[in-house]
């Protein structure tokens, strides 16, 4: 059994503070009698062996209709219940067994893995971890596979107690800071969400009623996490007006009037302002909006919120969209699940096959265009804090008519030898800072750290691509982009087409000094800073004005997506430095 202690100052969980203790089971102080400040998970594991991991991909395919052979989710959602048992013990116990009780006739007949969850949170407030928050458990029809389940020892007539309150506030922030959760619900919720993109039960006749965890302990959880604008159950529609349960107010209904028509093409075309939507990758400032617009082909006609779209040479007009019937739309981001790869890690070289994964964007179901939306949920998100999101995001849109769904360009559509990640088909957007230098490095945000990134020509390299970088490459990334054509190379190899300004090293007190001991000047925003096999490019000059010092904050890229950070903080303030700056 794993002790995990996570401090929350003012019921906000604290990054970084996490500390990893080890318990005896069963052994500790007393229950504490006042509402917990403090949260602590106690990892206590119920029986996930190989029965229990074929019989939930069994599950998993029949309910999900996902044919993977995996047992991992991406959290989207918390969903809180209460146990209607006495004790954590008896929970425990009911959730060790590896398959269905017979003596539940409905819930065995849908499926021989037994129910269990992600938590359970004692009457004491004690959290237990039961599996990975990322591995799923049966214990919300229809929203398994995005949701982390959080059971509370009590029923109706064993309301949960204050201590339980306080625990799930900080375990749901703990949850929030650490995955991109976006709604937050009891279990007695659940059935709003069919229709939504979230709910994928295969089986119409699968459902049951739950009233847990009780209204009023869940009001008091959402308040104590209002700040973080975790959305709850979708509201139903209006008596007789159409759409999907759960689409954003003012949005096109998710499915239109009529019946559907067989769509045989789907395609995500976009355009900036009011331009005409082709199917390109958009380069645009942040400031310059770009709109997604879905694109339907029925046949040889086409439909769209848009008249008149270019796909590739050819220019189609478009019918409206509402015109393709009772059809609902399904928005996506393809994103990144690492941000740290190496095209070397076998000990020689071969591109890496950059691992991409789904995100739903439930808020965009039904809606025929939408505003594009590049920052990242499955890695960091480095844009500036509080500043709107920068760099690159792929996008993906389903169609669904009737039984039958069709998708654009997706995770399948690779570009095969020379490159690990996705053919342009695959609708991609970046926006950038500005027009500058700088502002052109910004649009590798979000993109991996690819040790050894390369590619058989400059126009096909992985960083032209945007399907990630290493250091150098990142810094020759927007120089390229401003039309200079100088090669992609290593950082050492930039010597060739840049000038040395100046060299030296950092005194104890943080500031460079060159060979004869004098502060080195702090040279123009986007000029090179170079140490040993690495490279970034200056951005501020924040420490001492007018000093080359180690609070001075660059762009780069070290084992991560690109970031600005202090020269301190990139962890080469200790070695010699060269400053370069790019000839014209």
């Amino acid at each position: 059994m794993r002790l995990w202690t996570i401090f929350a100052g003012a019921g906000v969980a604290t990054a970084g503070l996490c500390v990893a203790l080890w318990a005896a089971p069963g052994k500790g102080a007393p229950p504490p009698t006042k509402v917990p400040r403090q949260l602590s998970i106690i990892d206590k594991p119920i029986d996930f062996g190989k029965e229990r991991t074929a019989l939930t991909i069994s599950y998993r395919r029949a309910h999900y209709g996902d044919d993977r052979d995996s047992v991992t989710i991406e959290p989207r959602m918390i969903v809180l219940h209460w146990t209607d048992t006495p004790s954590f013990k008896s929970t425990w116990n009911g959730f060790n067994r590896v398959r269905a009780s017979a003596s539940r006739e409905k819930l065995a007949a849908a499926g021989d893995v037994n129910v269990s969850a992600q938590f359970v949170v004692d009457r004491d407030g004690t959290v237990y971890r039961l599996m990975p928050e990322t591995t799923m458990a049966r214990h919300t029809i229809g929203l398994n596979e995005v949701a982390i389940g959080v059971e509370n020892v009590g029923s109706a007539e064993r309301p949960l107690t204050d201590a339980q309150v306080e625990a799930n506030i900080l375990l749901v922030r703990d949850l929030a800071a650490r995955f991109p959760i976006t709604h937050l619900i009891g279990h007695s919720e659940y059935r709003a969400f069919e229709g939504h993109p979230y709910f994928r039960e295969r089986d119409p006749k699968y459902r049951n009623q739950k009233p847990d965890p009780g209204k009023t302990f869940l009001a008091r959880v959402r308040k104590g996490v209002a700040d973080l604008e975790l959305q709850g159950p979708p509201a139903p529609p209006a008596k007789g007006a159409p759409g999907t349960p759960g689409a954003p107010r003012g949005a096109a209904p998710a499915t239109a009037p009529g019946p559907a028509l067989a769509v045989d093409h789907v395609y995500i075309v976009s355009r900036i302002g009011d331009g005409v939507p082709d199917d390109s990758p958009k380069h645009a400032r942040v400031d310059q909006p770009v709109t997604l617009l879905a694109l339907l082909a029925v046949g040889g006609t086409f439909y769209s919120d848009a008249a008149e779209v270019r796909l590739g040479k050819r220019t189609v007009r478009a019918r409206p969209l509402a015109e393709a019937g009772a059809v609902q739309l399904s928005w996506a981001k393809l994103e990144p699940t690492s941000d740290n790869l190496s095209n070397t890690g076998t000990g020689t070289f071969s591109y890496q096959s950059i691992d991409y994964a789904l995100t739903a964007l439930p808020g965009w179901a039904g809606r025929g265009s939408v505003v594009a939306d590049v920052r990242p949920t499955l890695t960091p998100d480095r844009s500036p804090a509080g500043g709107p999101g920068l760099g690159t995001m792929r996008f993906q849109l389903t169609v669904r008519a009737g039984d039958r769904s069709v998708v654009s360009a997706g995770i399948k559509a690779r570009r095969g030898r020379g490159s690990g990640g996705l053919e342009d088909s695959v609708h991609r957007v970046s926006l950038r800072r500005d027009d500058s230098y700088l502002g052109w490095l910004t649009e590798l945000y979000g993109q991996p750290y690819i040790w050894a990134s390369a590619g058989s020509t400059a126009r096909t390299h992985q960083s032209e691509r945007l399907e990630g970088s290493d250091c150098a490459d990142f810094v020759t990334y927007g120089w390229r982009r401003l039309g200079h054509d100088v090669p992609y190379t290593w950082s050492e190899g930039l010597k060739q087409y840049t000038t040395r300004l100046h060299s030296g090293a950092a005194r104890e007190d943080g500031v460079y000094v060159d060979a004869r001991g004098r502060p080195i000047p702090f040279p123009k925003a986007g000029d090179l800073i170079l140490f040993t096999r690495h490279v970034g490019a200056l951005t501020v000059d924040r420490g001492v004005p007018g000093v080359l010092d180690l609070e001075d904050l660059m762009m780069h890229a070290l084992f991560q997506s690109p970031a600005e950070e202090t020269i301190r903080a990139s962890g080469y303030g200790g070695t010699p430095i060269e400053v370069l700056r790019w000839k014209q």
